[in-house]
């Protein structure tokens, strides 16, 4: 895998590099990691978090295509 996530936490930005493919299995590899440091062998409250995460996910993504409009 060539892809590579850099993540400034200082300035909120992630910068990529790779493929689409190969950056998302990253992102939600990173996710899974953090879920499980988190919240060790409770699936349960991993799913619910996954489900917040996407559900700002795609209010962020509305919000952003609105103000392009």
């Amino acid at each position: 895998m060539k892809a590579k996530l850099y993540i400034d936490s200082e300035e909120s930005t992630i910068k990529i590099e790779g493929g689409t493919s190969e950056v998302m299995k990253l992102l939600a590899d990173a996710i899974a990691q953090i879920l499980e440091g988190y919240f060790p062998h409770n699936f349960e409250k991993q799913l619910a978090w996954v489900s917040g995460l996407l559900f700002d996910t795609i209010r962020t993504l509305i919000k952003e295509d609105d103000d392009e409009d």
